[in-house]
């Protein structure tokens, strides 16, 4: 074997694991000093997009005395009390919710939803993250009740792409929601936090990190661009990928990533 040709497989390589941890591991980005903690989880609905449809098709197929009911996740028709179809209805993750507690002090409340219908109640979502993460994450990130903080402004952003135009070929950007945190104790922190659906191949989450600082970039100077919002303190991203509109909540997979903004809106990861 040449050296000549030991060397190509040695700088191939060299390339291969700088693209991995550039890329994927997003690794030559500053990292905060900062202490942070975060908890998300999130809530289903079914999507039923197609229900008005299927009921016609119900009555075209099985006459005027056909009916229909939908019975847990599926959908159901009937002539008589014979069930004589049954079609899965899918379901989806809509809305995230949780804590994001930051230098030991700042403790962030969110809610997102991409249901452009959803409005939130401070009081319900505060109660919401209390049932879902006590007796699971530590005590002092829930010592918050729904007077202590507040959505000052929520909107949808327009897409600013993935950060590697290899993944925006394989991959489409969904509905978005980004809101700002504001906590009503004095001197206290702000945060911006976003929540995205992703639809594309399976692959496409191993560029989550880096999809994820691109966006909250993106997200940061948007909501800057309001009257009266200055650099906030931290951002988080919530990214949700699914194959495609269609696929139901399971195949779905949630990648958190939250990030310290410095003054010149450089990010440090956490």
């Amino acid at each position: 074997m040449s050296k000549r040709f030991v060397a190509a497989i040695a700088g191939l390589v060299a390339l291969s694991a700088l693209a991995y941890f550039s890329l994927v591991k997003d690794w030559f980005v500053p990292r905060t000093l900062l202490a942070g903690y975060f908890a998300v989880a999130t809530s289903s609905e079914l999507n039923l997009s197609h229900i008005d449809e299927w009921n016609q098709a119900a009555a075209d197929k099985y006459g005027p005395g056909a009916s229909t009911a939908i019975r847990g996740q599926n959908w159901e028709a009937y002539v008589g009390d014979k069930i004589v179809e049954t079609r899965a209805v899918g379901s989806s993750n809509a809305r995230a919710y949780g804590v994001f507690l930051a230098s030991r002090k700042d403790r962030f409340p969110f809610e997102l939803s991409v249901d452009p219908q959803h409005i939130t109640d401070l009081e319900s979502t505060t109660d919401a993250i209390k049932a879902r993460f006590s007796g699971t994450i530590p005590s002092r990130a829930l010592e918050f009740g729904p007077g202590d903080w507040r959505l000052a402004h929520c909107h949808s952003p327009g897409s600013s792409g993935f950060g590697i135009p290899l993944v925006g070929s394989f991959a489409r950007m969904g509905p978005t929601d980004v809101c700002l945190v504001r906590l009503n104790a004095e001197g206290s922190g702000t945060f911006v936090v976003g929540y995205a659906v992703v639809y594309g191949n399976s692959w496409i989450r191993l560029f989550s990190r880096r999809t994820c600082r691109t966006l909250s970039s993106s997200w940061i100077d948007s909501m800057m661009s309001r009257p009266g919002v200055k650099r906030p303190d931290y951002v988080g991203c919530i990214l949700a990928d699914k194959p495609g509109e269609e696929a139901g909540k399971a195949s779905e997979t949630l990648s958190p990533y939250f990030f310290e903004v410095r003054e010149d809106k450089t990010l440090a990861a956490f």
